[in-house]
């Protein structure tokens, strides 16, 4: 896990700053700079900050329109999900892209990863219909697939 941080820069809360007041955890200070050198000490590696919205879609322009970021999708036949629950969502995708069929889903019932875990009768209303959407999608790019495939004929 910490050479995939390293490397995409994902959240994880050994590195992020806590003050011990306005959180639950003891006072400790992070910066890029504290980051870089313990990516690059360890792993010999320059941790890329802009890595996920530089992949998916622009988390910052979504938060912060004013700075004016326009990075496009790299990426397609993605559903993400954020739960209203899910310390972690603050870092997820809430955009959609409709040309690369990138859907963002906010469960607002949903915890870390509830949506992937398996049913159970006490789920949420928002968690059923995420999978269920999650589900139609997934036979939606499959069906396409399965349709590009048959109309390939290689020549003999």
């Amino acid at each position: 896990w910490d050479f995939q941080w390293c490397t995409e820069v994902l959240p994880q809360e050994s590195y992020f700053s806590t003050t011990g007041v306005e959180d639950m955890f003891f006072r400790r200070i992070v910066t890029r700079t504290d980051i870089t050198e313990h990516c690059k000490t360890k792993f010999d590696v320059v941790p890329r900050f802009n890595w996920i919205s530089t992949n998916f879609i622009d988390t910052f322009e979504h938060y912060y329109p004013q700075i004016g970021f326009k990075n496009q999708p790299t990426a397609s036949s993605i559903v993400f999900t954020n739960g209203g629950f899910d310390p972690w969502s603050f870092a997820g995708v809430f955009r959609n892209s409709s040309a690369a069929d990138i859907h963002s889903l906010l469960i607002p019932e949903g915890a870390h990863h509830l949506d992937l875990f398996f049913s159970h009768p006490k789920d949420p209303t928002s968690v059923r219909t995420a999978r269920k959407f999650q589900l139609a999608k997934i036979r939606e790019w499959m069906n396409k697939q399965r349709y590009r495939a048959s109309r390939y004929s290689p020549e003999s």
